[in-house]
């Protein structure tokens, strides 16, 4: 099977029998009214091996390992990355059993974790773990800073709603500065942060000046 674009008219297709899982998953030859063609094939077969059969009672903990296993297996460009219909089809068509097991279809945001794109809490969840991995791997496809920075909800939502989230050295330095502080700091020290951040060219920053930046607001937060 390859990666297809679910076009937005697929909307329709997230009745509430498929959320709640009354409904067999969709196939190609049942939505191809709604799908288009990506401009080179990609095959989505590794995708759907990598994502684990089983759940542990902590849902969130596999979080981490799963964004590198579909980084890994979605040899995407960020241009085609950018397209939400990438990350519609994933989950509507190829994979929407594991988003029903990770998630409740009784939750609000339900319904967005298959089709909001972006990288917030409540958007498409194949979406946001691909581009946290992208965001955080950098260009030596460090992994490590991946899994810390989704080892924790607090530091992930903290930074991941903001549009400096695509700025690899602030990135970077959240994560290393902030990765193993509590959730009530991370929000206070984050929120602080980027307030400074607004009346400071970025691109004149430095990972360096980034981080003792957070850690001069993580002192006085302590």
């Amino acid at each position: 099977m390859n990666l297809s674009i679910l076009l937005p008219e697929g909307r329709r297709l997230l009745t509430r029998e498929f959320l709640h899982d009354e409904h067999e998953s969709w196939t190609d030859q049942d939505c191809q009214d709604v799908l288009a063609p990506l401009e080179r094939p990609i095959a989505v077969d590794g995708f759907i091996a990598a994502l684990p059969r089983r759940l542990p009672h902590n849902k969130a903990d596999v979080d981490g390992e799963i964004a590198v296993a579909i980084h890994k297996s979605l040899p995407l460009q960020r241009r085609e990355a950018a397209d939400p219909g990438v990350w519609r089809y994933l989950a509507v068509v190829a994979a929407p059993g594991f988003i029903r097991r990770r998630w409740s279809a009784e939750e609000d945001t339900f319904r967005s974790r298959f089709w909001r794109p972006g990288t917030r809490p409540d958007s498409n969840y194949y979406s946001r773990l691909w581009w946290i991995a992208e965001l955080t791997s950098g260009n030596d496809r460090n992994y490590d800073r991946t899994r810390k920075a989704l080892s924790s909800q607090a530091l992930a939502n903290a930074i991941f709603v903001r549009s400096l989230s695509h700025y690899f050295p602030a990135v970077k330095a959240c994560v290393d500065v902030l990765g193993d502080e509590q959730s009530d700091t991370v929000h206070r020290v984050v929120r602080e942060f980027f307030r400074a951040l607004a009346l400071l060219p970025r691109e004149a920053l430095t990972e360096y000046d980034i981080a003792e930046l957070l850690r001069e607001e993580l002192a006085r937060q302590s």
